[in-house]
């Protein structure tokens, strides 16, 4: 039985919650997880604190949010 790409990406987005809430993802991973919930529209169907974590990101620079496309995607940081 092959799966869909939707079929696909709901799975790498569960794993990547159970993966955030076991507290085994850090710095890019969970900004990426985040710009991928932001993406397909999660958050609001999320607990509150994926909302205010998600904030925190946003206002700290670590995530973009593309005024074309209206897409997010982790912030390009360069490090001196």
């Amino acid at each position: 039985m092959s799966r869909n790409i939707q079929e696909t990406q709901a799975i790498d987005i569960i794993g990547g919650i159970i993966a955030y809430e076991a507290g085994e993802l850090e710095g890019e991973a969970i900004t990426q997880l985040f710009c991928d919930l932001f993406n397909r529209g999660m958050l609001s169907q999320l607990q509150g604190s994926y909302g205010r974590a998600w904030q925190s990101l946003y206002d700290g620079g670590a995530i973009y949010i593309d005024p074309n496309s209206g897409l997010a995607s982790p912030a390009n940081i360069e490090e001196d």
